[in-house]
């Protein structure tokens, strides 16, 4: 609220639209932020149930292996041997892939995860600025307020002083002891 009316501005009034523009700056940024935790919270649940999915089928290929090593003994022929070989070496090679494929949901589990600390971290910061920069509103509003109810004292006052004068000037012709009486009552020396 300006102080002057017209185009002049007071000087503690023009300080106001930077405040309001960063006050306004950091709620946006607050906002992206809190999406961005969101989408990254998202994200990081997605990673996580693929994570779970490929170690399931990792588990799968476990346990088929165990299960061809149960049954190796039933396999002593050569064709049977043979089969068996090949189911193993097979059973082996996707094994290895889903360990692969594990350590690399892993790696973007941990990363998600990460990135969901740090947009949390962001948005902690952003939150505590948008709260300072509400406090140090709330503040010069107040200050604002007090300087203004000082000055509307004062000019009240000032006005009533005014008054008092001006009747006692008025009243100097009405009598000699009216003036004595304002005199003693420091309304007028």
């Amino acid at each position: 609220m300006p102080s002057l009316v017209g185009s002049e501005m007071c000087i503690r009034d023009s300080s106001n639209t930077n405040n309001l523009n960063t006050s306004e700056e950091v709620a946006n940024k607050l906002d992206e932020a809190k999406a961005d935790v969101k989408r990254l919270e998202a994200e990081h649940n997605n990673a996580q149930k693929m994570q779970t999915k490929i170690k399931n089928q990792k588990d799968q290929f476990t346990n088929r292996i165990r299960n061809l090593r149960k049954t190796k003994k039933k396999h002593q022929k050569k064709k049977q041997s043979d089969t068996y070989s090949q189911n193993m070496q097979v059973a082996k090679d996707k094994l290895k892939q889903k360990t692969k494929e594990v350590e690399k949901a892993d790696m973007e589990v941990n990363t998600k995860y990460n990135a969901l600390v740090k947009a949390n971290e962001n948005v902690n910061i952003l939150a505590a600025e948008a709260q300072a920069n509400k406090k140090e509103e709330d503040n010069r509003l107040a200050a604002e307020a007090l300087a203004e109810e000082k000055e509307e004292r004062l000019a009240a006052e000032t006005a009533t002083k005014e008054e008092k004068v001006g009747l006692s000037a008025s009243n100097i012709s009405s009598g000699p002891e009216l003036y004595t009486d304002l005199q003693k009552e420091n309304i007028i020396k």
